[in-house]
């Protein structure tokens, strides 16, 4: 197989140095024996080398040790070590620390050829059966003969568990061990230079303090000892640096489309030596190619930002990104697994709204080719959403993709825009009951068109997002507003006032003093003048919803395949409604039992592209639940009396449609030239489970 690899090995050079205080500590030279203030500094608690003084704290802390049947021997890794086995222990005699906060704890090893390798073997012990302190182990060898480094910490009345990748030790060859704790719940493990795990475990802060002493080589009863050799033991306070470098890799996916040109992955190389590097190596390696470029000086603390394109004209399947930096124990990889998917011809958007994740094998057997991936919940201002949050939504968006689906957003402001009080007011100066958006407010196109700028932002990157179904506001029953910026931007139209006849309700025209018996009035009469304005700009909604689509179209980029879709929309206006520069527009039929109804809506909305004048596409939105007191009410003659929700008490309020009337609303809008379709209310086709 040839494999074609697009690198740029120059892009970005950060200039910033990570300190040993910041996220990524500089590395402490472990490869050395330590000196000076690395073994006596303030940051140190304990440190025992077993050289000149072999049973000292080399610290100056006074923790003295206590041989107890463990040898001192002179073939430790800097000089002299000790050899542990079965029947032997060592314990720290007192004074004995006890880490207060975030500490570090290392070590050299060397396992003997006797070692037993399917039995747990303790490193270091200062929990015994408390729940105190820690303790440090070796997992029994698996299957491949790997291992894994358990830490055990105590928090007072409670232990938690933090577990490694597994890790090779071979026997009779040195390995550097240690381990990371941030008081904050977080574990880190490292063999050497390389980064072997890292373990998360919430609400988990300072380990307890206890009065046990610190056991080398064995659990404080004894048990589960290390066969083998250990050398510069040592116990730091704070976290400390291990690694050489830190590489990571960013990906905007792990999931392409065949042929499809992706966003490219950055790898980023944080020198975290105390040494400037220089004429180093790194290597990408994918399905067992090679390719291998000089990379450029860095300073200590200094980054560098590569990028990868993965090459997508290979065949369907799964393969593995590797990156490598450093030779020897300063080697440090880290690997990144993605998949190529077939890609999908170009189809009619059928798109299923209000399915979960869980529901993704069965939408594709339905010829669905999207579904709303991103709710309210995942947009900037409307839900918890970050800048993290597409990170967090992209697996969810990545298994519709392998499930065959892209995904599409949907987004509802309305929530919104009324929690910020934009609320239309009657002629009375109160709000209207239920409340309604004024669209009119001043503000209001400010804040639609930074939400389309935010969302766009967030979402630009993410390969499997498609479309947005943007839910506007519903028309239907839409009252004229009274608010003081609304009766000066009617006034400013007109020259005049908003007439007295035109209430909260609809004007009706038997109640009109002098009204003409024909209804047929002028262009000019004061209540058509108004409800023109009104439809056409005055209720706000061209301006918010232009404001919202132009911040989508400045920020999409190389995004030129995705569409946005504004539902619902106007039925029967006066205008051709507030649309002016949107891509696509949708609406459903307000009485869902009547098949004809749905392709006179349809209908509407074509009227409605064609009193505009530019290309617009329609998209039939099709129900597939009624309401049930419009269909079957309860308690009525020949009605279900068994149609439950859930909880087997109380009644559904909607029901699944019937399936010789959807069939024929379906036709109504296949029958037309729309641009795709949104079924809405999946629960009605998932049995037994309610909304």
């Amino acid at each position: 197989m040839c494999l074609r690899f697009a690198i740029l090995p120059h892009l970005v050079l950060v200039g910033v140095c990570l300190s040993a205080h910041g996220a990524l500590p500089l590395q402490d030279p472990w490869e050395e024996s330590y000196a000076n203030l690395d073994a006596t500094g303030l940051h140190v608690l304990g440190c025992w080398k077993f050289d000149e003084l072999p049973l000292a704290d080399a610290s100056g802390h006074g923790a003295q040790l206590a041989l107890n049947r463990a040898n001192l021997v002179p073939d430790g890794r800097f000089g002299g070590g000790l050899r542990c086995g079965a029947d032997t222990r060592l314990a720290v005699a007192k004074p004995h620390y006890s880490p207060q906060g975030a500490f570090s704890a290392e070590m050299w090893v060397k396992l003997s050829g006797n070692s037993p390798l399917q039995q747990t073997a303790c490193l270091l012990d200062k929990q015994g059966t408390h729940m105190e302190d820690f303790c440090w182990n070796l997992l029994p060898a698996n299957e491949r003969g790997l291992r894994q480094m358990v830490v055990r910490l105590g928090f007072g009345s409670y232990v938690k568990e933090f577990v490694s990748e597994p890790l090779a030790l071979p026997v009779d060859v040195w390995r550097h061990l240690s381990f990371t704790y941030d008081a904050a719940g977080r574990v880190v493990f490292y063999a050497d230079s390389q980064c072997v795990g890292e373990a998360f475990v919430e609400r988990c802060g300072a380990v307890q303090p206890g009065g046990q002493p610190l056991c080398f080589g064995s659990t404080l009863g004894g048990a589960a000892a290390f066969t083998g050799v250990i050398d510069e033991v040592r116990l730091c306070s704070g976290v400390r640096g291990f690694a050489a470098f830190a590489l990571e890799i960013n990906s905007t996916s792990h999931v392409w489309e065949r042929m499809e040109r992706p966003w490219p992955m950055k790898i980023t190389c944080t020198n975290l030596r105390t040494q400037p590097l220089s004429g180093a190596n790194m290597t990408f390696i994918t399905d067992g190619m090679e390719q291998t470029f000089i990379f450029p000086d860095l300073a200590p603390g200094a980054a560098n930002v590569n990028e990868f394109g993965p090459d997508t004209s290979l065949k369907l399947g799964t393969y593995t990104l590797e990156v490598v930096m450093g030779k020897g124990s300063n080697r440090v990889s880290r690997m990144l697994e993605y998949q190529i998917v077939g890609r999908r011809s170009q189809m009619l958007p059928v798109v299923m709204d209000g399915a979960a994740e869980s529901d993704l094998p069965q939408l594709q057997p339905l010829a669905c080719t999207y579904w709303a991936g991103i709710s309210s919940d995942d947009a900037p201002y409307l839900g918890t959403a970050n800048k993290s949050r597409p990170l967090v939504v992209r697996p969810k968006l990545e298994a519709g993709l392998l499930s065959g689906l892209r995904s599409v957003a949907a987004l509802d402001y309305a929530p919104l825009m009324l929690s910020r009080g934009f609320r239309k007011v009657g002629r009375d100066g109160n709000e209207y009951s239920p409340p309604e958006i004024n669209a009119a407010h001043p503000e209001a196109a400010n804040l639609m068109g930074a939400c389309g700028n935010m969302f766009t932002l967030y979402y630009r990157y993410s390969n499997a997002w498609t479309g947005v179904l943007l839910g506007s506001s519903a028309r239907v029953g839409t009252q004229p507003g009274f608010s003081t910026p609304e009766a000066d931007a009617y006034r400013k139209f007109s020259g005049q006032e908003i007439p007295a006849d035109v209430q909260g309700d609809a004007v009706d025209w038997q109640k009109l003093p002098g009204f003409p018996k024909d209804r047929m009035i002028p262009d000019e009469h004061p209540i058509l003048k108004y409800y023109r304005w009104f439809w056409s700009e005055g209720n706000g909604w061209k301006a918010v919803n232009e404001a919202w689509y132009r911040s989508y179209e400045r920020r999409k980029q190389d995004r030129a395949e995705t569409w946005v879709m504004h539902h619902p929309s106007v039925r029967q206006p006066s205008k051709a409604g507030a649309f002016s520069a949107v891509m696509n527009i949708g609406d459903q039929s307000m009485d869902s039992r009547d098949p004809l109804m749905a392709g006179l809506c349809m209908d509407q909305q074509f009227a409605m592209r064609a009193a505009h004048g530019h290309e617009m596409g329609v998209f039939g939105m099709l129900p597939l639940s009624w309401e049930r007191g419009q269909v079957a009410p309860l308690g009525a003659e020949s009605t279900a009396e068994s149609i439950l929700q859930q909880d087997r008490v109380s009644p559904m309020q909607r029901i699944s449609m019937a399936p010789a009337i959807l069939k024929e609303n379906l036709w109504m809008m296949l029958a037309r030239p729309v641009k795709g379709l949104v079924l809405s209310d999946w629960f009605a086709l998932r049995a037994g489970r309610s909304p």
